[in-house]
């Protein structure tokens, strides 16, 4: 299909890097360059266009050998932000799909109005069956504010690297503002055809302020974004867990000096063992959670690095600025490795595992209490 494209002209164009050929066919439709030029004359040179749609990759460029040292995003190199010069002037277009809104990298209109996460891959909209079973905004509109924080930075970033301007900055912080205060006075529309938070949040900020909400997610994906929403959430919830804890610490210490003096029995193997004072056993409880507190402030210390800017995977060619994005949203620095973000999508299993001996009633237990 990829030949057949290629038109016989006095110039006629080559395929001349096997890498891209094998790109090319692995590359999902909406997750691939929208259209590449080539030019005979130029016999390595293979540039990607900049395309209008967010799913565009241009590290491509990396993977077909062009070198640039000005990284600006993990596992990419800068952007091209002119379109590709071509000195010949019968230059054709490899087209990488039969869909006219593969074009260039032209979404369909209506996809965009709709807010829908597959309307890049079907024509016909899903049954509510499906819509049910995909939908996640049931449970991940808790991450909202989070997602606002996030959004707001970026936007804040684009601008300052000049990748929007500073009135579609100020449209989009607007808009997420009165978006905000429509969730939290319980107005706002949640919609499951739009399947999660992001869209929700996106598709509303559209319809808010037009134009300027689309190029919010100007080097940003789902991916990355989510990642931080959730590091985000993880964050909070942490220091709020650790809080508590050290409420219950107090309220423990506080009952032990009531009962100065106070003696009952230990416990070895649900039998009766030692007499001991109530104090004593009500300190091992205060020493046990601050040892959970101590592992919830390891894990948020291992966790609190921001992932934006990985994008999809392999990062973004355009110029962002990944420490300004991670320092105000008050992480330590920006994920030294874009493709080891995603794992940690995962991230609430590094959460709850340090609960796991303290809740198994294990060898963890409290001296002297029936469990030992």
């Amino acid at each position: 299909m990829i030949m057949k494209t290629l038109h016989k002209s006095k110039h006629a164009l080559q395929v001349v890097n096997p890498r891209l050929l094998l790109l090319l066919s692995s590359s999902r439709p909406l997750q691939r360059p929208a259209a590449i030029c080539f030019a005979s004359p130029a016999a390595n040179r293979a540039l990607p266009l900049v395309a209008e749609q967010r799913h565009v990759h241009l590290p491509i460029r990396h993977l077909l050998g062009y070198k640039d040292a000005s990284h600006t995003s993990p596992g990419s190199c800068s952007a091209v932000l002119s379109q590709v010069l071509v000195a010949n002037p019968e230059q054709e277009i490899l087209q990488l799909g039969s869909s006219p809104s593969l074009i260039l990298g032209r979404r369909p209109a209506d996809e965009l109005q709709r807010g829908e996460a597959l309307g890049g891959r079907f024509e016909e909209s899903v049954t509510d069956a499906v819509e049910k079973f995909t939908e996640s905004i049931s449970f991940d509109k808790a991450l909202y504010k989070h997602d606002i924080m996030g959004s707001r930075a970026h936007a804040a970033m684009l601008a300052r690297q000049g990748l929007i301007t500073d009135s579609d900055r100020d449209s989009i912080l607007k808009g997420l503002d009165e978006i905000e205060r429509q969730i939290e006075r319980g107005e706002f529309a949640w919609r499951t055809d739009r399947e999660d938070v992001h869209m929700n949040i996106e598709a509303a900020l559209t319809d808010l302020v037009g134009e300027p909400a689309k190029k919010l997610h100007t080097a940003r994906s789902r991916n990355d974004q989510v990642c931080t929403d959730f590091r985000l959430w993880c964050r909070d919830a942490i220091d709020a867990i650790v809080l508590r804890i050290k409420h219950l610490q107090v309220s423990l210490v506080k009952l032990a000096l009531k009962n100065d003096g106070l003696i009952v029995p230990g416990y070895t193997h649900l039998q009766r063992a030692q007499p001991v004072l109530l104090q004593h056993l009500l300190l091992a409880y205060v020493e046990q959670l601050e040892r959970d507190a101590s592992r919830l402030l390891d894990c948020r210390v291992r966790m609190n690095f921001c992932p934006l800017g990985a994008c999809a995977l392999a990062g973004t060619g355009l110029p962002i600025d990944r420490f300004m994005t991670s320092e105000a949203l008050g992480f330590t620095a920006p994920m030294r490795n874009s493709v080891l973000t995603f794992p940690y999508q995962n991230l609430g299993v590094v959460f709850f595992t340090p609960f796991h001996k303290p809740f198994a009633k294990h060898n963890d237990n409290p001296p002297g209490s029936p469990g030992n």
